[in-house]
Formats: C-alpha cells, sequence, structure tokens
C-alpha cells in the first residue's frame, strides 16, 4: 500500500510539472540576496567597496544623558570584517554631522575597522555626516547615506564615500544603556 501511494503521489508531481509553460522560471529559483536589500548597508573605503549587513540599529538612552534618543548603528562583522559603528546624536530622519572627538562632546561620533577582530588598528570619524532620509518606528526600518573621513592613532586616514543603508532593520523600542 505505501508503494502505491508514492507511485500515486510522484505522478502528480510530475503531471503538475508537465503542465507548467516552459517560459516560466523553476519553481525553486534562487534568488540574489541583494535584490532585495533589506538591511543592506555599502560604503567605499579608498575606492573598494564593502557589502554588508546592519548588525544592530537601535534606538538608544545612554546613561550620560538618559533624556535623549540616540541611534546606535553597526554593521555586521560576521558578513564583512571591516565595519562602521556610530552613534548619531538623534532618532528622526536628518543630517547628522560626525566630527573628532564627538564622543567627548556627546555628539555624533563613530568609528572604522578595517579588520572588526583587531581591536589595535581603528580608525575615529574627524568629518561626515549620516543623511537618515526615513526612520520608520512602525515598519522598523532605516535608510539613508553616509561619507566622512575617519583617522587612525598613527596619524593615518581613510576617506569613506558613496555609504548606503537601504532598509536598514530597526530594532523596536528603545535600549537603556
Amino acid at each position: 500500500m505505501r508503494f502505491f501511494s508514492s507511485v500515486i503521489v510522484l505522478i502528480i508531481l510530475l503531471s503538475s510539472c508537465a503542465d507548467r509553460p516552459a517560459t516560466q522560471a523553476p519553481l525553486l529559483a534562487v534568488s540574489n540576496p541583494q535584490e532585495k536589500q533589506d538591511n543592506l548597508i555599502k560604503f567605499t573605503v579608498n575606492g573598494k567597496e564593502v557589502v554588508t549587513a546592519g548588525w544592530t540599529i537601535s534606538r538608544v538612552h545612554w546613561s550620560f544623558d538618559p533624556t535623549k534618543e540616540w541611534l546606535n548603528i553597526t554593521t555586521d562583522m560576521h558578513k564583512e570584517k571591516r565595519t562602521i559603528g556610530v552613534n548619531l546624536a538623534g532618532s528622526v530622519a536628518g543630517v547628522y554631522t560626525l566630527e573628532e572627538g564627538g564622543s567627548f562632546k556627546k555628539k555624533s561620533h563613530g568609528d572604522y575597522k578595517p579588520d572588526y577582530a583587531d581591536f589595535l588598528n581603528g580608525y575615529s570619524f574627524i568629518s561626515g555626516e549620516f543623511n537618515l532620509t526615513e526612520i520608520d518606528t512602525v515598519r522598523n526600518i532605516v535608510n539613508g547615506s553616509f561619507y566622512g573621513t575617519v583617522i587612525n592613532t598613527k596619524g593615518e586616514t581613510l576617506t569613506i564615500s558613496n555609504g548606503q543603508i537601504i532598509n536598514g532593520k530597526l530594532k523596536p523600542g528603545v535600549t537603556q544603556l
């Protein structure tokens, strides 16, 4: 009886495939993950493109300033070792300027790491902008663009350009840190 049932299922599957037009795409087509462009973050460092995703995109209240809501954006170090992490002094759409020493001034600040695992080789933003065009707390997405200049402790600078956040996945709620 089990054999007979298996044959019937196989016949149904084969006959349903035979009715499909030859021009129709395969049923199990694998899509390119970049075509969908969800939670995608792209940028260029000195002319070399980096394509990654958002690791953490969240609204936060820092303990040093609990009345102000910030936006924390970190790229996914598991997908790409070259990472960017920023803390923007606000959580609504707009332009956030990055400047040297921003963290000490309680202003927008961030860093770039050529290799996330190499903690001693980091670069801090000394200039730049994050232009967030959309922060949707209902659909939980962030969209925008960014650029800047970063410097390490040796005085070496790198240029970050063509930055894009495409449907970045915003964590719901506000985190207390």
